[in-house]
């Protein structure tokens, strides 16, 4: 999980990812014997068992923790810089590469606070509250 708040997740990494988290899930839980038999746990199963947040919900909600750790940085301090311009230049041919910005935009749009998370992440107290608040909900 470390530095896992700067990866991009596509939906394929995301799959991949729970897949991960299922297999390791299954080991810690073991099999289960139904009718003298021993078989492997379903997914539900090990949902009901495992009430924590699932490894993709963990790394999203990072991304925001760190998103408004940078947003509260100096205007100079590199990581603020590199997030928040705009570099001039010409694209290549194609589609456009999924950018981190893009995917946390997209997490604040599910979320519904699109507009307003610069205002939450100006105040420390608010958005920590607010991850707490993202945390409970599975909107992720």
């Amino acid at each position: 999980m470390y530095g896992s708040e700067s990866w991009e997740l596509t939906s394929t990494d995301c799959e991949r990812l729970m897949v991960f988290e299922r297999k390791v899930l299954r080991i810690i839980f073991g099999p289960v014997i139904v009718d003298g038999e021993w078989r492997s746990r379903y997914n539900h199963e090990l949902y009901n068992l495992y009430t924590g947040e699932n490894i993709v919900q963990k790394i999203k909600v990072q991304r925001l923790r760190w998103l408004g750790h940078v947003y509260r940085m100096d205007d100079s301090a590199p990581p603020k810089k590199c997030l928040f311009t705009n570099p001039n230049g010409n694209r290549g041919r194609g589609r456009p590469k999924l950018r981190w910005m893009d995917s946390v935009e997209d997490d604040l749009t599910k979320l519904r606070v699109k507009t307003t998370w610069r205002r939450k992440a100006a105040d420390r107290d608010e958005w920590r509250d607010f991850l707490q608040q993202v945390k409970t909900q599975a909107a992720l």
